[in-house]
């Protein structure tokens, strides 16, 4: 009994601490994923290497109008500029920083070369920390230590969208570059509370950044399956799924914006209804089975034969199957149409109730039309059906144009 309980005592633990500390996205999302986060990360790194820009110049322009003396001048201005040797080496080194990378990202993102665009925003990211370091070795605050190491820390994670291993790599090397310089610069002051201080921001920047990039993990997770899902079922609802056409909702769709299109450019539009001759006998005499791989024969032969981008063919229902071919020559669209009904027979699929053919074959009704105001898309499809039922009158096998 005491063993029952300390079991579900650990199960329920186990359940509760998850099982890597930093989530890891799906094989098959991999480089989709990393698509955005670079995204993500150009986009804001742009956004804060124009604010870095905008207050070196500010800084700049207020150093030569004072000619230096706003430096010995206050809190305040020791945190924004520090002394001058400090302005004259970081200042210079990070407008150098800032305007490289801003031009050479903004080049090599037009030409999206992924590994070159990630190489640069770690590059960025690790100049930017070490010129920060640099210009606490000329500092004589601690204050100013503790300035610079928490803004350049929570900025440079917080910004970029990188890969767990390098934003933990790069902040830990910047901790202990950081830590370093205290512990020479300032010995009173490392062997009290401020190293303790500088840590415990470190742990909880870095905390909170795991923490923000599993969110983004499962969230980009979720979507990207809410996302496939959508598109399943948006799928399934416009494909027919014993043959996989189109149906008839696609179908309708499609000729909708074709109508639009052939009445604005005064083009002929062309609907061919087609038919299986014959179909309920050849259920009767070979089962509903055999009836429906003649269907999907059928299908991906008419298919097959399409030949231009605007051509559409669908299942309109049961044995019924219908063609649209716009912008395209009457001759050329009966061509067409007595081209597939030919190669539906040429299949050779026995038919042995079939009374004009011992294969199976199909009938066409072809309606042709410039569109205008004085005739819809019922119409059309209308007399596309009337000529289907003069061609199954009339012999079967064949196309008729209405």
């Amino acid at each position: 009994m005491g063993n029952s309980n300390k079991n579900t005592i650990i199960n329920k633990i186990k359940q509760v601490i998850p099982k890597k500390i930093i989530a890891s996205v799906p094989f098959e999302l991999e480089e989709q994923f990393d698509q955005v986060q670079l995204k993500n990360t150009i986009y804001r790194l742009k956004i804060l290497t124009i604010a870095m820009f905008a207050f070196k110049l500010i800084s700049l322009l207020i150093y030569i109008v004072t000619n230096g003396h706003i430096i010995q001048s206050g809190r305040l201005a020791q945190l924004l500029f520090f002394e001058q040797r400090i302005f004259n080496i970081a200042n210079s080194y990070n407008f150098t920083i800032i305007i490289m990378f801003y031009i050479l990202i903004s080049i090599f993102s037009k030409k999206n070369n992924t590994l070159f665009l990630w190489m640069l925003c770690y590059i960025f990211i690790i100049l930017n920390f070490i010129s920060i370091n640099i210009a606490m070795l000329f500092t004589d605050s601690d204050i100013q230590i503790l300035y610079l190491f928490s803004t350049t820390l929570f900025l440079n994670i917080f910004i970029p969208n990188f890969k767990p291993k390098i934003f933990l790599w790069t902040s830990v090397l910047f901790y202990l570059a950081t830590m370093g310089i205290l512990a020479n610069h300032f010995p009173f002051y490392y062997s009290g509370g401020i190293q303790f201080f500088i840590l415990n921001t470190f742990i909880a920047i870095l905390v909170i950044k795991i923490i923000q990039y599993n969110n983004n993990v499962k969230v980009f997770v979720n979507m990207a399956r809410i996302n496939a899902l959508n598109e399943k079922l948006s799928e399934l609802s416009i494909t027919d799924e014993l043959t996989k056409l189109n149906n008839r909702r696609a179908f309708m769709d499609y000729m909708d914006i074709v109508w639009k299109q052939s009445h604005r450019l005064k083009l002929p539009l062309s609907v061919l209804m087609l038919d299986v001759d014959f179909f309920k006998k050849y259920n009767d005499s070979k089962g509903h089975l055999e009836g429906d791989n003649v269907l999907i024969a059928i299908a991906q032969c008419l298919k097959s034969k399409l030949k231009r981008d605007t051509d559409f063919i669908a299942r309109f229902g049961g044995e019924e199957f219908v063609c649209l071919l716009p912008y395209i020559e009457k001759e050329k669209a009966v061509n067409f149409a007595q081209d597939l009904v030919k190669s539906i027979e040429n299949l050779n699929i026995h038919h042995p109730m079939n009374e004009n053919s011992e294969y199976v074959t199909i009938s066409a009704g072809m309606a042709i039309i410039i569109p205008d105001e004085n005739y819809s898309q019922k119409q059309l499809l209308d007399e596309a059906d009337k000529a289907l039922y003069i061609a199954k009158q009339s012999g079967r096998n064949r196309v008729i144009i209405k």
